[in-house]
């Protein structure tokens, strides 16, 4: 349900870019990986939230970049296993890693430490907007 607050934030800035009497036609975004927002949930609000808006029937296109990490020891840049469980439990796993009290934490490739720091994966950004001018 923490999905609906982000759409209609995203659906209100895609309504103001259109101008009047133009259609939305698509929205682009970024949902990292850690993020726990699903793709299924976030399409099925923006649908709903807008029918009988000038962005009803518009496609609603959700990438989700991957985790990165950077091991503080070596400083190499790596990305995250991938999210067998999910985006929550991943990020939970990162979380208790990353404050030390996991062991199985990720492990940087190359040095083989786990004192890692998130880079990205966090991010949640309204790439794109279509809008098809109906005048």
């Amino acid at each position: 349900m923490h999905e609906l607050p982000l759409v209609m934030d995203v659906l209100a800035l895609a309504l103001k870019a259109a101008p009047d009497g133009a259609r939305v036609t698509a929205v682009e975004l970024s949902v990292g990986a850690l993020r726990d927002a699903e793709g299924p949930w976030l399409e099925r609000y923006f649908r709903m939230l807008a029918r009988g808006t000038a962005a009803e029937g518009a496609a609603l296109r959700v990438t989700r970049p991957e985790a990165r990490l950077r091991c503080l020891s070596c400083g190499a840049l790596f990305e995250a296993a991938a999210r067998p469980r999910g985006p929550a439990a991943l990020a939970r796993a990162l979380a208790a890693a990353l404050a030390r009290r996991a062991p199985e934490g990720p492990a940087c490739p190359e040095c083989g430490r786990r004192d890692c720091a998130v880079e990205g994966g966090l991010e949640f950004s309204l790439d794109r907007i279509e809008v098809e001018d109906r005048r």
